[in-house]
């Protein structure tokens, strides 16, 4: 094959290329509100649906990938993740149970592979709040102080897991707003609860005056952009460019993105 041929061979399959429609790829997330992550509630995305699908949209992007959001109940988006029905979700923590199924960015941490956290989508730190006039002796610190009380937390989350492999009995709720009216109503006198979102909800509901936040972080979670294995197994280093996209540029664009979310 001649230069010239060759030249116009290679032009020919650039044109091509840059012709061929964006691959979309399908992500789930939850049906409830989690801001300033993801915001509203139900099956439709929001116009500005939150901090997490900004920084999974923006870095897509970058990538010449078409995303097609999806929202459902949790438990749901697992079942169809693992069932390889979708490609991934946007914004799960980590559990043993969750990684039998779901691929998660990994790094050496001291000798050992772990999910790697400089390319999270966002961190949570998670509180207990409580009644104004509830007085919480003998609840001590971290999570072994909580079993004498009567805890709620949200169903199908992480720390319902946590909570479980601690032995530590719950009760799950099927949104926040619910194990929050339970705790006014007596019925609790605990929940576990992320910092932001929890105190957003509070003031949006009136409830802030009723209902505080208690003494220090009682642990953090990361959360991530996740793929099915089938997916990552297909495309193994698309997802890794996606999560080292994210580790790049998600502080910009959470601080671009921010003021639309106050």
């Amino acid at each position: 094959m001649g230069v010239v041929l060759r030249r116009w061979f290679w032009g020919l399959l650039f044109l091509l290329s840059c012709a061929a429609p964006a691959q979309e790829v399908v992500l789930a997330y939850g049906d409830q509100a989690f801001p300033p992550y993801q915001m509203g509630i139900g099956r439709t995305p929001e116009e500005q649906p939150g901090l997490a699908i900004d920084v999974v949209l923006q870095t897509a992007s970058v990538l010449g990938l078409q995303v097609r959001l999806v929202r459902m109940p949790v438990k749901r988006v697992l079942h169809e993740i693992a069932t390889e029905q979708l490609d991934g979700g946007i914004g799960y923590s980590y559990t043993p149970e969750r990684a039998e199924f779901l691929v998660y960015p990994e790094a050496i941490h001291q000798g050992v592979l772990a999910p790697d956290r400089s390319r999270r989508l966002y961190s949570v730190d998670y509180y207990l709040f409580t009644r104004a006039d509830f007085i919480s002796y003998g609840l001590g610190s971290g999570l072994d102080g909580l079993k004498q009380f009567r805890v709620g937390v949200l169903k199908e989350s992480s720390i319902a897991s946590i909570l479980f492999q601690q032995g530590i009995p719950y009760e799950a709720a099927r949104t926040p707003e619910q194990s929050l009216e339970k705790l006014l109503r007596r019925r609790l006198d605990l929940v576990v609860g992320p910092d932001e979102p929890t105190g957003r909800l509070l003031r949006t509901l009136g409830w802030q005056s009723k209902i505080r936040r208690s003494g220090e972080a009682l642990l953090g979670r990361e959360y991530y952009l996740v793929f099915s294995k089938a997916f990552c197994q297909r495309r193994a280093p698309l997802c890794q460019q996606w999560w080292d996209l994210i580790g790049q540029r998600r502080d910009a664009i959470v601080k671009q993105r921010a003021a639309t979310y106050p």
